[in-house]
């Protein structure tokens, strides 16, 4: 994967990713990171403060268990000048810090199906219904298919949301371009969960992963524990489990596209 870095953030402070589609960060991004290098009330320094089998993690001044230890440094995602709520571990890996509020799915502007798409899923928005009390819409899409691959058009469902309040159990992805984060969609929609954020696992590490096969892109959040098969893409080693994801008992590799 490929990660843009952004420059330091004064003494001590590690660096910010930026958003792929605007590579800029605003006045209050350096402002949020104030203290980083300061915990009042901490726990722990250092590892040897800690006891056997835990290590210390900075950015928490919190004893944690050894398997959290892996992610090392994390570097603030920036997604249009402000905390996207991802961190990126210094092994690659990313995982959700905390919710943020993705601002109003623009529903007027979603595109809408013409009855000339290759694949037909729903009619109108009545037809989304697989979540009930959730906003499904009825959109036209494109996705890559066939040999050689050529675009084709579907017209499906989204679920569009602002928080995750909206989304009855699943996480609202906020629209991004940047590489490790991207969306499937320019609008933010709920997407698959079995976390929502680090203080919802019993290792602290709610991990995210995106999973790209010809049709579509699938991304979703998920707990990361000391007895997953897989960390990285670079542990699946078997023809066409490829990728390194969780649908949410554990992290293993599965098919995960191109």
């Amino acid at each position: 994967m490929a990660f843009a870095m952004g420059a330091s953030l004064g003494c001590g402070a590690p660096s910010v990713m930026m958003d792929g589609a605007t590579g800029d960060e605003d006045e209050g991004t350096t402002a949020w990171t104030a203290g980083w290098d300061s915990l009042p009330g901490a726990e722990c320094e250092t590892d040897k403060d800690c006891a056997e089998e835990f290590v210390c993690d900075p950015w928490t001044g919190t004893c944690q268990e050894e398997a959290n230890a892996l992610c090392g440094e994390q570097t603030p995602i920036v997604r249009k000048g402000k905390f996207s709520g991802f961190n990126q571990c210094e092994d690659g890996t990313i995982r959700r810090a905390e919710e943020v509020d993705c601002g109003p799915p623009p529903t007027g502007s979603l595109p809408t199906c013409t009855g000339d798409e290759a694949v037909v899923v729903c009619e109108s928005d009545a037809d989304c219904d697989q979540f009930p009390g959730q906003q499904g819409h009825c959109i036209r899409k494109e996705y890559i298919a066939g040999y050689p691959y050529e675009i084709e058009t579907s017209c499906g469902c989204v679920y569009t949301c602002q928080t995750s309040a909206d989304c009855g159990g699943r996480f609202c992805h906020c629209p991004f371009s940047q590489s490790g984060v991207s969306s499937s969609e320019a609008f933010p929609t709920c997407e698959s969960a079995s976390c929502d954020t680090d203080a919802d696992c019993e290792y602290g590490e709610c991990g995210f992963f995106s999973k790209t096969d010809p049709y579509s892109t699938s991304v979703g959040l998920a707990c990361r524990t000391p007895d997953d098969a897989c960390r990285y893409d670079s542990d699946c080693h078997e023809p066409y489990l490829n990728t390194c994801i969780s649908w949410g008992s554990s992290w293993s590799c599965e098919w995960g596209g191109y």
